[in-house]
């Protein structure tokens, strides 16, 4: 007589019903970690309340025209870079243009910085992801931050009293530019101060401005013909495609803002990128107009200095060639309108 074949005991199927349930339990965690830890590690704020974002909004030092407003769903949504990861010798960089190695072509913007004989190229694709990047030049700790929603760059010596500060992104903005604010060097029952991104100044808690550094915003074979032993910040392993997905050029030919703001006068369009160049007792605003008008190049002196302007794009910026003495912010109007008013 055949036997008769019934389900199969657990000695004899047990493991592998086991085996396909532990596999569904790791793949079940690998796609959901990221969001669960996200979750964890979510910052303070809802979105909507400025005062939920853990920071101290008391009292906000601010033009007239600016208030402080949400601009992201919480704090510290940034990945801030705290250290570069790789640092590139900037000639091998130019040779590999014709390979796949390709890292920078000559027409991406960077900001250039020089201390103490040592020169460092940040490039703009890196800081669209970052916004601010901590680094050591010259012996000297900085920090390059990009508020890419306003095409403002700054470049701060972030030692405040001689100690060095790690800045965050609070996810606040006021009168259309970043708001920082120092993650160390604040006591733990103390709600961390604003640092405004525009001018280095904090805006909340103790009266504090970080001291600028000069820098060059222009394009990469510009900057590397006028600094040919620079160097080049890398990229973070495993950000590659995040870096090439996070050119924000849509934004800029859009006309709308990312967040709520009184709006600029009306003499520029809220997107037109300006220069503010100062030295001594002048300042002289630098606008498409003016460069279109002087034939696409504009020569002015400003404190007696000269000073060479042009206008550029991806991102929209208008680059300046001047002396250190010259003091340069360059943004969109929607920000200058409100921080360069007087």
């Amino acid at each position: 007589m055949s036997e008769v074949k019934g389900r199969p005991r657990f000695v004899e199927g047990g493991w592998v019903l086991i085996a396909a349930a532990l596999l569904l339990l790791t793949v079940m965690f690998w796609a959901l970690a990221p969001a669960l830890l996200r979750m964890v590690e979510r910052g303070p704020g809802d979105g909507i309340n400025p005062s939920t974002y853990g920071v101290n909004i008391e009292q906000p030092r601010l033009p007239q025209t600016a208030a402080i407003a949400t601009a992201m769903l919480h704090r510290d949504m940034v990945p801030v870079l705290d250290a570069p990861p790789a640092i590139l010798n900037g000639k091998e960089v130019a040779q590999a243009v014709d390979t796949r190695d390709q890292y920078l072509v000559s027409s991406d913007a960077v900001i250039g910085v020089s201390i103490n004989g040592d020169h460092r190229a940040y490039p703009i694709r890196i800081l669209h992801i970052h916004e601010v990047i901590h680094d050591t030049l010259g012996d000297i700790p900085i920090a390059v931050t990009w508020h890419w929603p306003s095409a403002s760059p700054r470049v701060f010596d972030r030692r405040l009293n001689g100690d060095p500060l790690m800045l965050g992104v609070s996810g606040l903005v006021a009168g259309g530019t970043q708001l920082l604010y120092p993650r160390n060097n604040t006591p733990d029952s103390t709600a961390p101060p604003l640092v405004s991104q525009w001018t280095g100044e904090f805006v909340t808690g103790p009266s504090a401005t970080l001291e600028r550094v000069p820098f060059h915003l222009m394009d990469w074979a510009h900057w590397l013909s006028t600094h040919p032993t620079t160097s080049v910040v890398g990229e973070v392993p495993g950000l590659e495609k995040r870096y090439d997905k996070g050119d924000p050029n849509a934004y800029y030919r859009s006309t709308g803002l990312l967040f709520d703001q009184p709006d600029p006068p009306a003499s520029h369009a809220p997107k037109d990128p300006v220069a503010v160049v100062s030295a001594g007792d002048e300042t002289r605003l630098i606008t498409p107009e003016s460069i279109a008008k002087a034939g696409g190049v504009e020569s002015v002196t400003v404190g007696g200095h000269p000073v060479i302007a042009r206008l550029a794009q991806r991102p929209p910026r208008i680059e300046i060639e001047a002396p250190t003495a010259v003091q340069v912010q360059q943004g969109l109007w929607h920000a200058a309108a409100h921080w360069e008013s007087d």
